[in-house]
């Protein structure tokens, strides 16, 4: 017992010190900031998450009844949920125009109409 406990905790250790040597690489040192996106996500997403987490519900209820209204088949549920697939919430890329807003089957870009 005191064999595992010993290998656990070197294990855990190890990967501690190991993994953060790594961060460099994941963030680079020169980041731009733009403050303006930022404040402009969150005060979006004022607005943006209510109608979000409405919309998510309603098709959760929506998806549910639908499977069971279809004797449990889970590809008409799925299907129903799909409608409701994307982002949750506002990133300052999306606000950039550098990522797309998905929702459901629809995609909303910064330099065009939905596709």
């Amino acid at each position: 017992m005191k064999g595992l406990v010993r290998l656990v905790v070197s294990a855990v250790t190890l990967t501690l010190l190991v993994v953060p040597a790594g961060a460099d690489e994941l963030f680079p040192q020169e980041l731009e900031r733009k403050p303006d996106t930022a404040l402009g996500a969150a005060v979006g997403n004022v607005v943006f998450l209510p109608v979000r987490l409405a919309g998510t519900t309603f098709g959760g209820v929506l998806g549910g009844f639908t499977g069971f209204m279809t004797a449990g088949n889970r590809d008409a549920a799925d299907d129903v949920w799909d409608l409701f697939q994307g982002q949750n919430i506002l990133t300052p890329e999306i606000i950039e125009g550098k990522e797309a807003l998905r929702f459901g089957y629809l995609e909303f870009t910064a330099t065009g109409p939905p596709k």
